[in-house]
């Protein structure tokens, strides 16, 4: 428990103004318990042995676009050969951004085993959170859970949203999908390659990469922010994306000064919103 306490503060969860109880605090419910504060409501969705869970933003709008924001890989690493039990962000950065965002139609959606408990778990296997964090499966799970909850609004189109390693994941997706609007990540994992290299950690050998689907997503808008004082997630990263995309692409990479992996998206995030031409057209 003291070690979590010691990750927890490393990851900067104190911005949230809740101070560290090492036996009681439980990062699922800190989240439910912001959901039910801001009354959104819980949504799993099960495909082959994943259960996503997420929360989303009650509407009665008939706007027929959605926005899914898709969570980061979770909780620190204990050490750096020690991956944690429980992925569940003790600082859900995501949730935090969706919780901001004015659009009517919010879906807010973890990564497999985060969010969840008791059977729920069944499916969970240490490498959906470590080297197959961007697998197929992953990616196919998330892609399946947007779809259930698209036919649930009778929504036809998606803006897809990442951070940190969501920012993979929805990019991944936004290249399978054919209703995709637009892509925007904070500090995205969008070449896991590049990643793991430059921190000199192992490959994610079970993993999907963006650079790998180029081509389908040259054809989408796109925005990444990254900040420049992210020491996480490097410029070198969307960089690298970038170059894997075709001339033509519509990507844009918007450095913001003084910010880094954590801060200081959320506060900021309805203003950088605002001022992203493609999801604000009708």
């Amino acid at each position: 428990a003291l070690l979590y306490c010691k990750a927890f503060f490393l990851l900067g969860y104190i911005l949230f103004g809740i101070s560290c109880d090492v036996y009681r605090f439980n990062p699922t419910n800190f989240i439910a318990n912001l959901a039910a504060k801001n009354n959104w409501q819980r949504y799993t969705a099960k495909y082959k042995h994943i259960t996503l869970a997420g929360f989303f933003k009650p509407t009665s709008s008939s706007s027929d676009t959605l926005h899914v924001y898709i969570e980061g890989d979770g909780a620190p690493w204990v050490h750096p050969w020690m991956p944690p039990e429980n992925p569940t962000p003790f600082a859900p950065i995501a949730f935090q951004l969706a919780l901001k965002d004015p659009h009517p139609n919010v879906l807010y959606m973890a990564r497999p085993c985060q969010l969840t408990t008791g059977k729920e778990r069944e499916g969970c296997h240490i490498e959906l959170w470590t080297s197959a964090r961007f697998s197929i499966d992953v990616v196919n799970s998330t892609d399946f859970a947007i779809s259930r909850y698209l036919k649930f609004i009778k929504g036809h189109k998606v803006v897809l949203f990442g951070y940190s390693g969501g920012g993979s994941i929805a990019a991944l997706v936004a290249a399978k999908r054919k209703d995709t609007k637009g892509l925007i990540t904070v500090s995205g994992t969008l070449d896991h390659e590049v990643w793991t290299s430059h921190h000199k950690v192992n490959p994610l050998y079970n993993s999907l990469n963006p650079i790998q689907f180029g081509q389908e997503l040259s054809k989408i808008p796109q925005i990444h922010f990254i900040g420049e004082e992210d020491e996480i997630m490097p410029r070198i990263i969307a960089e690298s994306y970038l170059k894997s995309l075709d001339n033509n692409h519509g990507a844009e990479i918007i450095n913001l000064m003084k910010y880094d992996h954590s801060c200081c998206w959320v506060n900021s995030w309805p203003k950088l919103l605002s001022k992203i031409s493609f999801i604000n057209k009708n």
